[in-house]
Formats: structure tokens, sequence, C-alpha cells
């Protein structure tokens, strides 16, 4: 017979909580005849099935990794776009700060246009 799990055993084997595992089984995540139930309805896992998902995940994975080159170039080119954004946030925050001089000195001059009341 072969080798069942209890959802404890088959989400450490995952690295996951076993609320993620039911996650899974609600999604379908799992091959057919994967995830079984007792006559109490408590699940129990299937080794075999289980361990060919995650090879396949991890396969999948590695298909997909990043070489250390592409991943320094990425970082490099992340590095050079937050550069050119910090600059533009300064030039713009400077404009801001110049609107806002021009602006306060129209209001300081329209203030000063306006009649005075004289105190009775």
């Amino acid at each position: 017979m072969s080798e069942v799990w209890t959802p404890r055993q088959a989400a450490e084997f995952f690295r996951v909580r076993v609320r993620t595992l039911t996650v899974w089984e609600q999604e379908g995540r799992f091959p057919p005849g994967a995830v079984t139930r007792t006559p109490g309805r408590n699940r129990r896992y299937q080794a075999g099935p289980l361990r060919d998902m995650r090879a396949a995940t991890t396969e999948e994975r590695q298909e997909h990794a990043m070489t250390e080159d592409e991943v320094t170039r990425a970082v490099r080119n992340l590095d050079e776009q937050v550069a050119k954004l910090h600059i533009r946030l300064n030039e713009v925050a400077d404009d801001l700060a110049d609107q806002l001089s021009v602006i306060s000195s129209q209001v300081g001059n329209a203030l000063a246009e306006l009649p005075r009341k004289e105190a009775p």
C-alpha cells in the first residue's frame, strides 16, 4: 500500500499551513486521487502524487529562474530607474516650491492692497 500522510505531514512536506492545503484542495490543485477521506471524513494525502506535484513545481521554478547575471542586470536597471525618479522628484519639488513662493508673494501683495478698517 502507498504511503499516506496526515494533513500536518503534508503541510510540513510543502512547508505551508494545514489551512493552505484545504484551500489548494478547494481550488483543485491536487491531482485526482491525491486527497482521500477516512471513514470519519478526515483528509489523507497520498505521498506519491504529492511528491510528483512538488517535483513538477520545482522544475517549473527552475525553468523560470533568473541567472545571477540577469538578476544583477535587473537590479542595476531598477537602481538606475530609482535614481532617475529621485532626480525628477527633486525637480518637481523645486518647481512646486517656486510656484508656492510666487503665489505667496501674490497673496501678500493682494492683502497689502486691501483697504484697512480703522478701529473705532
